[in-house]
């Protein structure tokens, strides 16, 4: 993801994650068919990453480090984030409840240990930024394949990597930011190489 507020990550990730190869050529598969296989690609049924968020903006620097424990319960997915470092944000505590169900708005919470709160995320908040970055609420949560339309554009290299570039159009453009995403999904293991987000008036936001 090409972000213009230089947001950075770095994952030790923990868990093993088989990847399924292709069932078919991709030349025989659909823009929705290859949404899935991205969508299924991991199959670990849980999952603990480390991560370090570097946020520069206006000449000053954010560093946040948190961890995020993924749990499956097939076809969901529930995510918590808890943040470690610094001070001012340790145990603030994201939990997310991913539905594969698209008619399902997935539900999200924050918990302030400051304020002992646990408020509840609504479909406006999920637009808002996450932790001050230009990364949104929504950005948190594994989007359902049915919340989208889904159209092969073309096939191309990235990063070294043959792969298949999928646009994705949202059927409720009412409940993101985003008016499209493209996303570059490699052949090999079908995990995007790369994704670009394009804001409501069609312009690439990040």
């Amino acid at each position: 993801i090409h972000l213009p507020i230089r947001t950075f990550f770095s994952f030790a990730c923990l868990s093993i994650c088989l990847l399924a190869g292709p069932a078919l050529a991709s030349s025989e598969l659909s823009g929705r068919e290859i949404a899935w296989k991205a969508y299924r690609a991991d199959n670990s049924q849980d999952a603990l990453r480390r991560m370090v968020m570097v946020i520069e903006k206006d000449g000053s620097k954010l560093v946040r480090e948190m961890e995020m424990l993924t749990r499956k319960f097939a076809p969901d997915e529930r995510t918590l984030i808890r943040f470690l470092a610094p001070p001012d944000v340790r145990n603030n505590k994201y939990l997310t409840w991913s539905w594969e169900n698209a008619e399902k708005s997935s539900d999200m919470w924050l918990f302030l240990p400051s304020e002992n709160l646990v408020r509840r995320i609504n479909d406006g908040g999920k637009k808002s930024a996450f932790m001050r970055s230009d990364l949104a609420n929504e950005d948190m949560e594994k989007r359902s394949v049915l919340a989208d339309e889904q159209k092969l554009l073309r096939k191309e290299e990235q990063g070294g990597f043959t792969c298949l570039v999928v646009e994705y159009i949202p059927y409720n453009i009412d409940k993101t930011n985003y008016s499209r995403r493209v996303a570059w999904i490699r052949e090999d293991i079908w995990h995007p190489a790369q994704i670009e987000y394009c804001d409501q008036r069609g312009d690439l936001h990040k």
